[in-house]
């Protein structure tokens, strides 16, 4: 049973003239690093008001939302188990706001990729422009190593296996749509769909994330526009475990759509050689499940790809939310190194008798949600399910 880590708590708006205490609380590991949001519900002035941890030292934060829906975010650091952790949110009295770095988490754009800097240190780049099938994420670099494969966009590197080209590192497609594959890459004797960056509609950079929002639109072999894609990529200020989250909401934008069922897709992440099963390193899932054969197709939280890169035992987790599609999603996940969330795919994961596509009619979205961890150690010793359920059902409570 899951412990008052389930909760969120509001008491209504604040006033900018009272303190409010927030406190973290129910903790059963140490964590080093986490993000945390608290719906506020009114607006804060970070040049009228400050948020404050338990020694009164100011703690950076930002809002985002607008009136009842505006919450608050900022970096919980040396969370200890078993002990709250109590932040004050209320009016500066210290002064005029200090001068401290605005843009801790932010973008530099060139050539249809945003590379993400974190304390100046790049941590990935986000790729949209043409020349690919869809947009991806690639490098990914995080204590000191690159942790997703490399290969296609570099090669010859040591230890990758060339094999599935359309494996970019992280990446969101599926494919089946309308009958057309989104998954795999065009080809000459193949002719498949695009996903293709129109616009971006939010850049917001800050001392806790930073902000990319794309409009994409899913193009078949005929170029008609099947889907509408926003995805909505945060990138936090934790190089302690850093974190991705990334949602996707899909429009029928047209006509009716028909999401068949293939085990093909969805959100997915290609590891870097050291953390796949095949190398000695660990898949393992939510429901304490381990390896391919054990966990591929079964519903789970998250599911973990852990081993060693170097020296270095680390891993990689992709999470679910519980607001995500179809809830706790079933997994494509492969010893070779492929780590795939898919709500879909039914007859392949449970009997052939099972559909699990959907229709979407003009107008009618479907929205999916992950987070991505990366951390140090196997799940367990990365506090995986920890880092899950402070994501899944934040554990804040006002005094």
């Amino acid at each position: 049973m899951w412990t008052i880590l389930g909760l969120m708590l509001w008491a209504g708006p604040c006033s900018p003239q009272e303190d409010v205490r927030l406190t973290i609380e129910g903790l059963e590991r140490d964590i080093a690093a986490v993000p945390v949001v608290y719906p506020i519900g009114v607006r804060v002035d970070p040049d009228t008001q400050e948020l404050l941890d338990e020694n009164s030292q100011p703690v950076p934060f930002q809002t985002d939302g607008a009136g009842e829906s505006t919450h608050l975010h900022w970096i919980a650091r040396d969370l200890v188990a078993g002990q709250p952790k109590t932040y004050r949110l209320a009016p500066r009295r210290s002064g005029p706001r200090p001068a401290l770095p605005e843009k801790l988490v932010h973008f530099r754009e060139e050539n249809g990729e945003v590379e993400v800097l974190l304390s100046e240190t790049p941590f990935t780049r986000v790729h949209l422009a043409d020349d690919a099938p869809r947009p991806y994420l690639f490098p990914v670099e995080a204590f000191g190593h690159r942790v997703t494969r490399s290969w296609p966009m570099e090669k010859g590197v040591a230890g990758e296996n060339e094999d599935h080209p359309h494996h970019k590192s992280i990446w969101f497609s599926y494919g089946d749509i309308d009958g057309v594959d989104y998954w795999a890459d065009p080809s000459g004797d193949a002719p498949r769909g695009r996903i293709l960056h129109r616009e971006l509609l939010d850049r917001t950079e800050g001392p806790v994330y930073a902000r990319l929002v794309s409009r994409q639109e899913w193009v078949a072999p005929d170029d008609s526009v099947r889907l509408e894609g926003v995805e909505e990529l945060r990138f936090y200020l934790t190089p302690e475990n850093p974190i991705i989250d990334l949602t996707m909401t899909l429009t029928a934008v047209t006509q009716s759509v028909r999401i068949g069922d293939t085990k093909e897709g969805m959100m997915a992440i290609r590891v870097h050689p050291g953390l796949k099963a095949q190398s000695g390193g660990t898949l393992s899932n939510s429901g304490n499940l381990v390896g391919e054969r054990a966990l591929w197709g079964k519903p789970a939280r998250w599911c973990d790809m852990s081993g060693k890169i170097g020296e270095d035992a680390l891993g990689i987790t992709l999470m679910d939310h519980p607001e995500s599609f179809r809830h706790p999603t079933r997994w494509h996940a492969r010893g070779y190194g492929l780590l795939a969330a898919n709500p879909f795919g039914l007859s392949y994961f449970v009997d052939k008798s099972q559909d699990g596509g959907i229709t979407l009619e003009k107008g009618e979205s479907v929205r999916f949600r992950y987070r991505i961890l990366i951390h140090r150690g196997d799940a367990a010793g990365g506090a995986v399910d920890q880092m899950y359920r402070l994501w899944a059902r934040p554990s804040v409570r006002r005094e």
